[in-house]
């Protein structure tokens, strides 16, 4: 019985020095860079905040992971809340890293990169591997003339211009969820869907007149492609 008492209230302490670290997005986050994504040669940031919620320090380790940069883009550095490192030294060093929160406190975990000036559109991706789990950074490219991100039939989309709603025949069978954005890169909504039940409906009623961006991705939120549509 003593035993099992002294075993309890072990974890019991164990529980109250429990350091509980957030992101500000979820743990498998996304970020948009704010706007449409320039193609001018310099570096463009995207921001996590990361904070410790427990009641003691906690150490977080991290390490380059897995990415997905489209032509003419690439990483410069990356910035944990203790020091930067640029792209450099990770390609020859991925990590791990370390760096200390205090109780309470909270920190900014920022991922640059840039394109030139012929730099391809669309969605650029790295994966930052943590020990309270991954951090994917996005970055896109808004196209501000009438083309899409691409042009292949991997959807049909139906009627466009639209007015309440847009009927959208799912031809890949790996899109698992449709995001609907302005063309600054606001997400506007975000609908799960089955490629299997196809042709699917996505109610417009809610929003506003405009030119949207629809960004089809699939289970792990990597983007297939993007089409325009008009709702008026």
């Amino acid at each position: 019985m003593k035993k099992i008492i002294f075993t309890l209230l072990v974890a019991i302490c164990s529980m109250s020095a429990f350091s509980q670290v957030t992101f500000s997005e979820d743990t498998a986050v996304y970020v948009l860079n704010a706007g449409c994504l320039p193609k001018n040669n310099l570096s463009q940031p995207a921001d996590v905040i990361i904070k410790n919620n427990g009641t003691s320090a906690v150490t977080v380790t991290w390490s380059l992971g897995a990415s997905n940069l489209l032509q003419g883009w690439s990483l410069t550095q990356f910035c944990d809340p203790l020091s930067c490192r640029l792209s450099s030294d990770l390609m020859q060093n991925p990590g791990p890293y370390s760096f200390t929160l205090a109780a309470g406190a909270s920190g900014i975990m920022t991922l640059d990169i840039k394109g030139g000036s012929t730099a391809a559109d669309g969605t650029n991706y790295y994966t930052i591997n943590t020990s309270e789990g991954d951090i994917v950074y996005k970055f896109t490219t808004c196209p501000l003339g009438t083309k899409d991100f691409d042009n292949s039939n991997f959807v049909n989309i139906y009627p466009n211009p639209a007015t309440n709603n847009i009927n959208i025949a799912l031809n890949d069978k790996n899109i698992s969820s449709v995001n609907v954005m302005n063309l600054i890169g606001k997400k506007i909504a975000k609908f799960t869907v089955d490629a299997n039940r196809s042709p699917i409906n996505v109610p417009l009623d809610n929003i506003s007149n405009g030119v949207y961006l629809l960004q089809f991705a699939d289970a792990k939120g990597r983007v297939i492609g993007v089409k325009k549509v008009t709702k008026q």
